[in-house]
């Protein structure tokens, strides 16, 4: 099915406010009574969306239809690949997470999926995060037994990066936000600049990893960034890397230099709405966020430091990201 704009708003609306009446839903679209029951005739027909009756409002005692997401009206896949195996979720409409489950090896995962996808309600697709995206015939040139296990499953399948996947969930619930860059601090140190509800490509025509030219010219930023680089030594498990990292205040002064630089110039750039942290630095060190601000209020004195926001539920969101994704390419896309 292919959404018109009004069926993508309504998605969405309902899917960040839950059930609405249809005055209130109507409103808060800015649509008619008769476009807002034009706009969810095929959401309803295809069983996205649902009616819970008829309430009782207090003002004399008026009735009126709430219309929620259907939360069992399809389901959403994702897979990521991660350092510690492949991440494999399913995702109610409502953005649940009912199946959440690690695989050592890719043909696992896809075994998985065939017959978990039996016992779901209808998947609308599957996503597949990758740490290092450069393009779907690149990956197929690659490794296409890799490919090969994926397309077995055959859905509707998206590639897209980890942190372009973070974004995407990140201005799935937050469509105020216009302009923002999302900085993600994981194995590999990665940021996406969102413009316009669009990933803006660097230099190199590349979607991802913007950042990386936003410290310094000839400078990557995931290489500035490593724990070899910062601490002299790599780390296996990311979490204990950034334990020691947040131990170091030499090391993580430049971390936080370069990231502060990073914001500073992609603000002149990009004339950002806001900057939003995500991983386990930021989620778990709140005076490293504070830090940051400071550093960034010194490069630059009028910018808003409220602006930077460490990502609302991270854990939960990275968790479930690549299955939401779907929900973005088919609702929102």
């Amino acid at each position: 099915m292919n959404t018109s704009p009004s069926e993508k708003r309504i998605m969405q609306a309902l899917l960040i406010d839950g059930a609405l009446s249809r005055k209130k839903l109507a409103e808060k679209l800015d649509l008619t009574g008769a476009a807002l029951t034009f706009g969810s005739q095929n959401l309803l027909k295809y069983g996205y969306i649902k009616e819970n009756g008829s309430l009782v409002r207090k003002k004399a005692g008026r009735r009126e239809t709430d219309i929620a997401i259907n939360g069992d009206g399809a389901s959403l896949l994702g897979i990521s690949c991660l350092d510690s195996g492949f991440h494999l979720s399913f995702t109610d409409l409502r953005g649940d997470c009912f199946i959440s489950k690690t695989f050592a090896s890719i043909s696992e995962a896809a075994t998985y999926a065939k017959n978990a996808v039996k016992g779901v309600p209808t998947p609308l697709g599957l996503c597949v995060c990758l740490p290092s995206y450069d393009g779907y015939e690149s990956l197929k040139k690659k490794d296409p037994e890799f490919v090969k296990e994926i397309e077995s499953l055959e859905l509707k399948t998206y590639y897209v990066d980890d942190v372009e996947a973070l974004a995407y969930v990140n201005e799935l619930y937050h469509p105020e936000e216009k302009n923002f860059l999302l900085i993600n601090s994981s194995k590999q140190i990665s940021s996406s600049a969102f413009v316009a509800s669009h990933i803006v490509k660097g230099h190199d025509g590349e979607k991802s990893d913007i950042g990386n030219w936003l410290v310094r010219h000839g400078t990557m930023l995931r290489d500035e960034l490593s724990f070899e680089n910062l601490l002299g030594r790599d780390y296996d498990d990311v979490n204990e890397g950034f334990e020691a990292l947040a131990k170091d205040e030499k090391a993580l002064s430049r971390y936080l230099i370069a990231i502060a630089m990073c914001i500073v110039n992609a603000n002149y750039l990009l004339s950002l709405d806001t900057v939003v942290l995500s991983g386990y630095l930021y989620v778990s060190h709140a005076e490293v966020v504070d830090s940051l601000r400071n550093i960034v209020k010194t490069i630059d004195p009028s910018f808003k430091t409220e602006r930077i926001v460490p990502f609302d539920d991270f854990a939960e969101v990275d968790d479930k990201k690549a299955s939401l994704q779907v929900f973005a390419y088919e609702f929102l896309g």
